[in-house]
């Protein structure tokens, strides 16, 4: 069950990710920038990519600095980090 959920999960975030690139591709997508806690995404999106990466027989670490605040949209933010080390973990 709880593997059905992961996989649940998994696919809900392609989804997003696809519409967020049919969004992009169509010129209706807006960043909504606001004082974002870098530290804070990387840890939530760590939480979603170490189980995958555990699942490959690879390891993952995340050092991350709270307190780092910068201007940006959290959500094309969380979007960017999570391709990159969804990749990472894909390809490793």
């Amino acid at each position: 069950l709880e593997e059905c959920r992961a996989i649940g999960r998994q696919l809900s975030r392609l989804v997003d990710r696809i519409l967020s690139l049919a969004w992009l591709d169509a010129g209706q997508d807006v960043a909504k920038p606001t004082e974002v806690d870098c530290g804070e995404v990387g840890h939530a999106v760590a939480t979603v990519i170490r189980p995958l990466a555990e699942a490959q027989g690879l390891t993952f670490a995340a050092d991350l600095p709270d307190g780092v605040e910068v201007l940006t949209d959290p959500d094309k933010l969380r979007e960017v980090l999570t391709n990159l080390l969804h990749n990472a973990v894909e390809y490793n």
